[in-house]
């Protein structure tokens, strides 16, 4: 076997793919589980479904050696959110997954790709194109995600116009969009810090910690909760 010629790899065994089944049913949308299901069944990608991070709503890490790639996607996004990321994460797997010539080996030995490049922007489209459909998504999300899918961004939900279509899609937390609290206004994130709302600048708003007398930019559409303690 040429040193650059990857071995052929096994697909996933019946009991995973259930497992994935079980994973995914009710966190996407019904239509669009079977054909998620056969990206699952043609690699050995791991799907992993974690906590909500604040910073990000899923992760792709490509495996090293022995160890399979592995996706991540945050529990708490509701199912149009969820199968987007899902999306996003998969494109970084099929530009990332192992080649089998040469040419293709040695390029990447010499420069890594740019992880939210050409390439990825192609996959991401390729992948995306069979779930637009208002079958799948409600007609506000169909119309601003074929919009965001013309240039892809690296942060899906950077998109204000996408985002706040998705969103309309949550469970009722208790949590709002920064942009629609008042100016002046003190506000908590999700992890317990506290804030104060002052100026807009370009598209983020200045916001003040009291903790630590720092300033820092907020994206208008951060959920956060309205504080009443001024102290």
């Amino acid at each position: 076997m040429s040193l650059f010629q990857p071995a052929a790899e096994a697909p996933p065994g019946d009991h995973t793919l259930l497992k994935i089944r079980h994973s995914l049913e009710g966190r996407i949308p019904e239509k669009a589980l079977e054909p998620v299901l056969s990206w699952f069944a043609e690699t050995r990608v791991i799907l992993a479904i974690t906590r909500n991070r604040a910073t990000k709503s899923g992760d792709f890490r490509p495996g090293k050696g022995a160890a399979h790639a592995r996706i991540s996607v945050n529990r708490n996004l509701n199912p149009y959110a969820f199968l987007i990321t899902l999306v996003h994460e998969m494109a970084h797997y099929h530009v990332s997954k192992p080649q089998a010539s040469f040419l293709s080996a040695f390029v990447r030995a010499r420069k890594r790709p740019d992880p939210h490049g050409k390439a990825w922007k192609s996959s991401y489209q390729g992948l995306m194109a069979g779930f637009l459909s208002e079958d799948i998504f409600p007609p506000a999300i169909l119309t601003a995600l074929s919009n965001h899918m013309q240039n892809p961004r690296a942060a899906t939900f950077s998109d204000l116009k996408l985002s706040r279509a998705v969103e309309q899609y949550d469970e009722d937390t208790g949590l709002v969009l920064l942009e629609t609290l008042p100016h002046g206004c003190y506000f908590e994130t999700t992890t317990g810090r506290r804030f104060r709302k002052l100026e807009q600048r370009r598209k983020r708003f200045l916001c003040y910690c009291p903790g630590n007398k720092k300033n820092y930019l907020f994206s208008p559409v951060a959920k956060v909760r309205l504080s009443h303690d001024l102290s």
